[in-house]
């Protein structure tokens, strides 16, 4: 159980890292 909420966390983690820096480049010029 607690290893599937791990994954879960850091999969969700990960993905808004990713968006996050997605987000960066796309507003920079």
């Amino acid at each position: 159980m607690s290893f599937e909420i791990r994954k879960i966390v850091t999969y969700t983690e990960e993905t808004f890292i990713e968006g996050g820096k997605a987000a960066d480049k796309s507003r920079s010029p």
